[in-house]
């Protein structure tokens, strides 16, 4: 098996977008906060610096309510100063996602939650690693575990119609009969180990937004890279999609600007 190097295609992208993006600014709006979360925006104040991009951070506590969040969003939307807006998911329970979402300025949605003009970063993701393989997209039998709003939605709608095919697997289905004849896999199910080689066919690629923990505590991905004489390409966990969905975030952040 082979691994995708995520920093790596990262690297690519922030070579692209340039370190002088003097003038624009992005605003992460975020509600209540563990370390997954905390680890999430420090990696996107990260990149702010790497790019040259303002970054302000608007943290509220646990109990914040639905209203007061929207509030903010509005007024962020509303603020010239501010290029694109985060909403870092996800909200504590209490409050409606979909609201606040739709708070956000089509015009300022940098990760496309609410019907913003500029592919998801995920979907971006997905896109450069398959072009990193150099593969066809109009070629590939792709399978998408878990329909979520940062990964498995905007993927699965992008890339109906523009791949070969195109299967979506929920919560209950049977993954080693709908994953056998896949050419590519994308799953952002959050379920440590969730796929294992044997699901598998020979020369698959798995793209693995998801990340959870085994009973040691120990950090992986929905899929587990154990021994196989399989010859499958996948991004690791940490260090695999990562990356890349911080990049192709920033270079939604500086389109919105130009």
């Amino acid at each position: 098996m082979e691994k995708i190097n995520g920093k790596e295609i990262a690297e690519k992208i922030y070579s692209r977008i340039g370190s002088e993006n003097g003038g624009l600014k992005l605003a992460v709006i975020m509600a209540g906060a563990d370390k997954a979360t905390e680890s999430f925006v420090a990696q996107k104040k990260k990149a702010a610096l790497k790019t040259g991009v303002d970054f302000e951070l608007l943290n509220f506590p646990a109990d914040t309510t639905t209203k007061e969040l929207s509030e903010v969003v509005k007024r962020a939307s509303d603020n010239p100063e501010i290029t694109a807006i985060v909403t870092q998911l996800p909200f504590p329970p209490q409050v409606d996602k979909r609201e606040v979402l739709s708070a956000i300025s089509r015009q300022k949605d940098a990760d496309s939650l609410n019907g913003g003009d500029l592919p998801a970063p995920a979907v971006g993701t997905v896109i450069e690693i398959l072009s990193h393989l150099n593969k066809d997209i109009s070629s590939i039998n792709l399978s998408v575990i878990g329909y979520g709003e940062l990964v498995g939605k905007p993927v699965y709608d992008y890339f109906s119609g523009r791949a070969k095919s195109a299967t979506l697997s929920r919560r209950g289905s049977d993954l080693s009969s709908d994953l056998k004849d896949a050419d590519a896999v994308v799953s952002g199910a959050g379920k440590f180990g969730l796929i294992t080689p044997d699901m598998l066919k020979d020369g698959a690629i798995v793209i693995d937004f998801g990340y959870g923990m085994d009973e040691n505590g120990n950090m992986g991905g929905d899929f587990n890279p154990e021994e196989s004489d399989k010859n499958i390409v996948y991004t690791p966990t940490p260090g695999g999609t990562g990356p890349i969905l911080v990049a192709k975030l920033f270079e939604n952040i500086v389109s919105i600007g130009k």
